[in-house]
């Protein structure tokens, strides 16, 4: 029986998803704007009180009474657009709260609505609405690498990794890193516990900066409480291999997505890892962990001499030319739908 478990617990990988969401509320950023030329939201358009001869409001004029600016975003489109020159892309793209009731209701001019709205915020010449409605949190399949869409700034995809870290080939190998990663997070938690408690106490502190010093087995290794220099210097190996291969890295020689990037930039710098107290490698080693976590994630490398918010995944709005499959997915991951394949 305790075979039977080990082998789930160790060898399987479990299937993760999240459950999709649309925005609902107000349209805008209720905070009026001054009056400008720029692309703003009127006040008002049909109130009696302010009616020109013309029959139109006057608050409806921006360049002179302001209006709203920013747009709520609901969930996410994808739309081929023509520039001026005639070049097409294919792009994932906000849709305004304002038009999902539209949408919603399958009104006749709700898409060439919302084209409209594309064409004068991405100044193209033609727009064509190829997936009107994907959801928050879509399971996004691109050249390879799998995430959740968490968002869109109309230039980067905010992306949440969607895919479980699994260390090993074997099922000994994977039972051997997972007793390390154990070992490793219950040091990081006891540390943390203990900083806590010092912070006022000059005995805690000279006890955390004792336990701090590594000591030696027989063997000449260092160790630190549980975790040793060589199982340091393993685990890191394995996390950064793991990080500049498929299903985590980019597909082609750019990896513009995905973990390649960093992990690269983080291999360079095994040396200055090797230089690291014990206790400075558990951290390091605790931050890399947390970059597979499911979810938003950024690493602290200060220590390696990297970035201190290192390791954000954010894909390029523009999916011309990549592998992409969308799916939505239920929570209980049994029942799911493909919105959207190139």
């Amino acid at each position: 029986m305790r075979d039977t478990v080990e082998r789930y617990l160790y060898g399987r990988e479990i299937l993760v998803t999240k459950k999709m969401t649309e925005a609902s509320g107000k349209f805008y950023d209720q905070q009026p704007l001054r009056a400008s030329d720029g692309e703003l939201r009127a006040i008002k358009t049909a109130d009696k009180r302010y009616l020109r001869p013309d029959g139109t409001c006057a608050l409806a004029d921006t360049r002179r009474y302001g209006g709203y600016c920013t747009l709520t975003n609901t969930y996410y489109a994808i739309a081929r657009c023509w520039d001026r020159k005639g070049k097409e892309k294919r792009m994932v793209l906000p849709v305004p709260l304002l038009f999902a009731r539209q949408l919603r209701d399958a009104q006749s001019d709700a898409k060439q609505a919302l084209a409209q709205y594309y064409m004068q915020k991405l100044d193209c010449a033609r727009v064509e609405i190829v997936v009107p409605k994907i959801r928050t949190n879509a399971e996004v399949k691109l050249n390879g690498y799998r995430f959740f869409l968490a968002g869109n700034n109309w230039t980067i995809l905010t992306a949440h990794n969607a895919t479980p870290l699994l260390l090993g080939d074997t099922h000994d190998a994977r039972k051997r890193y997972a007793q390390i990663i154990s070992r490793l997070f219950q040091i990081v938690e006891r540390m943390r516990e203990m900083s806590k408690k010092s912070r006022n106490d000059d005995t805690l502190q000279q006890r955390l900066e004792r336990i701090a010093q590594p000591r030696y087995a027989k063997d000449g290794t260092r160790v630190f409480w549980s975790i040793s220099e060589q199982e340091s210097l393993e685990l890191f190996d394995a996390l950064v291999d793991k990080m500049t291969q498929a299903p985590y890295a980019y597909a082609d020689e750019k990896k513009q997505i995905g973990m390649g990037n960093i992990g690269d930039d983080i291999r360079q710098r095994r040396d200055r890892f090797e230089q690291l107290s014990i206790d400075r490698r558990i951290s390091v080693l605790a931050t890399m962990i947390g970059e597979f976590r499911l979810g938003s994630a950024v690493m602290d490398l200060t220590d390696l001499g990297l970035a201190k918010n290192a390791g954000k995944i954010v894909p390029n709005v523009n999916i011309t030319g990549k592998s992409c499959i969308i799916t939505e997915r239920s929570a209980c991951g049994l029942y799911a739908r493909e919105l959207f394949r190139i």
